[in-house]
């Protein structure tokens, strides 16, 4: 599992360790995957101030989009970009698009890593 990702989660830890959370809320649209260190994807939505987790929330929507061009995924719920989401909405986003589907999480996780710490395309 851990070759599917796009950063080693050593790497964004160390990233995340310096900066300050600026909120906690009990995710868990990752709990259900076999993954050690999935606690720091939540880590990157804990230092983001609240308003931010909608930008968040449409990166992964973007990028989603994007990959149904070329592979048969299924579409996110689009939210309205003029109104904030709190925590809860968005583990609740989350959660209803994973739905326990193993690729769906990978594509979240690299999505939130693309997020916090863009890596050059190839």
């Amino acid at each position: 599992m851990d070759d599917a990702l796009n950063i080693d989660t050593n790497v964004l830890k160390k990233k995340i360790s310096s900066l300050n959370i600026k909120g906690y809320f009990n995710y868990t649209f990752l709990n259900d995957l076999n993954l050690d260190d999935y606690e720091v994807y939540y880590n990157i939505l804990y230092i983001n101030e609240s308003f931010k987790l909608k930008n968040i929330y449409n990166y992964i929507y973007d990028r989603i989009e994007s990959l149904r061009k070329k592979h048969d995924l299924e579409r996110m719920i689009k939210i309205n970009i003029n109104e904030n989401i709190n925590g809860n909405i968005l583990n609740e986003l989350l959660n209803d698009y994973i739905d326990k589907d193993i690729i769906k999480s990978i594509i979240i996780i690299n999505s939130i890593q693309q997020y916090f710490y863009p890596i050059k395309k190839l």
